[in-house]
């Protein structure tokens, strides 16, 4: 007896529920797969073994900030001309907190992301300098990246600022009062431990270089105010135009940059405003 052929109309109906079936675990699978990457990435990222999708994560927010802080620039002008930025990063212990990336990295980074932000502007230079120690004050390699990350540990050292504002002092006094207007930011957690020198230097400083200004962008969530507000009182005793002006940021490093993009514009605007003043005094 020969055995009966499978309907084929049967056999393509059946076919077609189970390559439908199929297809829709396919689709499935799909989608848990996505999920499962995601999760995948989270986890890493807590874990903090992905430093590749970090670093673009960062270079993302830095590229998007650097425009914002170049479109602020671009309405200003010609004020933004002519002057320079000094960045003094605190080096010390402290500054290696502040979760991933640490607070010095964000600073770098900050310093970093200016320094590529005005290459091609008229006469403004950049330069950096991390401090907390007696002796020699280095100068970040702020155009070698790679140069760069060697500061990213710090310098496991104390908090001493006086000798980096020595520092800056004596390399502008080289050929006499600086001639050009000169922001000096001072980037820390606010520990400092020579309160005093600090005072008596920033002062000295500022003597000698009517253009120069001092401010000091506090970055944490744990900032010590006090050191940088007794700086600020001893400077006002000297003269009270002298008196150190303190601004706090959360430690995102679009923000940090945000904060000194905002320092730089406004002391730019406030030395433009001075440059048109006449002799016998404000202009119309």
């Amino acid at each position: 007896m020969s055995q009966a052929k499978p309907n084929s109309s049967s056999n393509n109906s059946v076919i077609q529920k189970l390559s439908t079936l199929k297809h829709a675990f396919e689709l499935e699978a799909g989608r848990f797969k996505g999920y499962a990457d995601t999760l995948s990435q989270v986890i890493t990222e807590i874990e903090g073994g992905d430093e590749k999708v970090k670093a673009e994560k960062l270079a993302k927010e830095q590229r998007e900030t650097a425009d914002a802080f170049l479109l602020k620039l671009s309405a200003l002008g010609k004020p933004f001309e002519n002057k320079n930025i000094i960045f003094l990063i605190d080096g010390s212990g402290s500054m290696m907190t502040g979760g991933t990336p640490s607070l010095i990295v964000k600073a770098l980074d900050t310093a970093k992301t200016v320094h590529d932000a005005v290459v091609g502007m008229k006469d403004v230079n950049v330069n950096a300098f991390i401090w907390g120690m007696r002796g020699d004050i280095p100068r970040l390699p702020l155009d070698n990246a790679d140069e760069l990350k060697k500061y990213m540990s710090g310098l496991n050292c104390g908090s001493e600022l006086s000798p980096a504002i020595d520092h800056v002092n004596k390399g502008l006094s080289f050929s006499g009062p600086v001639m050009r207007d000169t922001h000096v930011i001072i980037i820390s957690d606010g520990y400092i431990t020579d309160e005093k020198e600090t005072a008596a230097a920033i002062g000295k400083l500022k003597k000698a270089h009517s253009k120069v200004t001092v401010d000091a962008l506090l970055i944490g969530r744990n900032v010590d105010l006090w050191s940088l507000n007794e700086i600020s009182e001893d400077l006002s005793k000297i003269d009270q135009s002298m008196a150190l002006p303190i601004y706090v940021s959360v430690d995102t490093a679009d923000a940090m940059l945000g904060m000194a993009a905002n320092v730089l514009i406004d002391r730019s605007r406030s030395a433009a405003s001075q440059h048109k003043k006449a002799p016998g005094g404000p202009t119309a």
